[in-house]
């Protein structure tokens, strides 16, 4: 479980993660849904995982647990399943989500489920009627606020990125703006920033679950490196 407040890095730190468990040895699956049903999580991971999902919830576990057996077993991969805002999931998508866990799903190393929302996540998670589900949670993970050493050196990336340059530093504001807009955000947090230095061809760089960076390699000219 990994909680914190808006715009803390939440999302950031995931994708970064993501980008270090490159497919085929990981198959990760992001589902970002507030009004998903537990059918219609499975009905999801089963499309992700490349099957025409069975209709009946009995016949699509069996569908899904099979073939998550036979990606780590035979395949050697890992599959991970990650839930974004789940503090706005339905209480029966919790209570059932402990039941699909149950049976060969114990075993820890078949599939890891990340719950990924606001503090109020772990409250609820935390409730009398989630406590099996709550047995279950491996590590819960907090991001805490940015200190001022931390917000300086966000400061000093964009001076960085825009080479000491008050242009492009108000470009990059002013993209970093219209990105949050277009995504119905009253904030700039830090996936909007990240976003606006790669539209611009600026230094990207990578954050990590602690909330460091480190600069993405450049091509010539300032440019991004793509592979």
């Amino acid at each position: 479980m990994l909680t914190g407040d808006a715009g803390s890095g939440k999302t950031a730190a995931l994708r970064n993660l993501r980008d270090q468990r490159p497919e085929p040895e990981y198959r990760i699956v992001y589902i970002c849904d507030s009004s998903v049903t537990p059918a219609g999580v499975y009905r999801k991971l089963a499309a992700a995982l490349g099957l025409k999902p069975a209709r009946q919830r009995d016949a699509l576990w069996r569908q899904l647990k099979t073939t998550i057996e036979h990606l780590v077993d035979v395949e050697g991969v890992i599959p991970t399943l990650v839930l974004d805002e789940a503090q706005h999931l339905p209480d029966s998508l919790f209570l059932d989500l402990t039941g699909f866990l149950n049976r060969n799903f114990d075993r820890p190393e078949l599939l890891t489920v990340w719950l990924v929302g606001l503090p109020s996540l772990a409250a609820r998670i935390g409730m009398r009627q989630h406590a099996a589900l709550a047995s279950r949670v491996a590590a819960t993970n907090v991001m805490p606020p940015r200190g001022r050493e931390d917000f300086m050196e966000l400061l000093e990336h964009g001076l960085k990125v825009s080479h000491g340059l008050p242009r492009q530093a108000s470009r990059l504001l002013r993209t970093s703006l219209m990105l949050a807009h277009d995504r119905d955000q009253s904030f700039v947090d830090e996936r909007v920033m990240l976003d606006a230095c790669e539209e611009l061809q600026l230094g990207r760089p990578s954050v990590t679950p602690s909330g460091a960076e480190t600069e993405q390699p450049r091509g010539d000219r300032g440019t991004i490196s793509r592979k």
